[in-house]
């Protein structure tokens, strides 16, 4: 069972996709801030993917991403993005999107990296 550390400031859109998630099969920690999902990495140290808002109030996704992997080395991350925000790529899921859109990206996020 993959740990999904979720993170958006909008909280519908966190029951929503917690409950996605957990259906799916994963465990889901939401927070509704970057203070929170530190305290949760610093308490846990378990997940293994953060799906967070590219552009959060207090910092933007990516930098937050940064910033957590200090406490969850191997932490991987998929980031919720607007259309024309510039981000694109296997760990970026733009609005609008659907449960398997966010599954699709979380697994994606979550699958080793093999070397060629």
């Amino acid at each position: 069972m993959l740990n999904i550390l979720f993170v958006s400031h909008d909280a519908d859109l966190r029951a929503a996709a917690s409950r996605a998630l957990t259906r799916s099969g994963f465990h889901v920690t939401a927070a509704s801030h970057a203070g929170h999902a530190w305290l949760a990495c610093a308490r846990e140290n378990v997940f293994d993917v953060l799906v967070i808002e590219n552009d959060m109030p207090d910092a933007s996704g990516a930098v937050i991403a940064a910033r957590l992997r200090r406490y969850c080395p191997g932490l991987q991350f998929v980031r919720m993005c607007d259309p024309g925000s510039g981000v694109s790529g296997p760990n970026a899921v733009v609005r609008p999107f659907t449960a398997d859109d966010l599954i699709a990206a979380v697994l994606l996020a979550a699958t080793p990296v093999v070397a060629a």
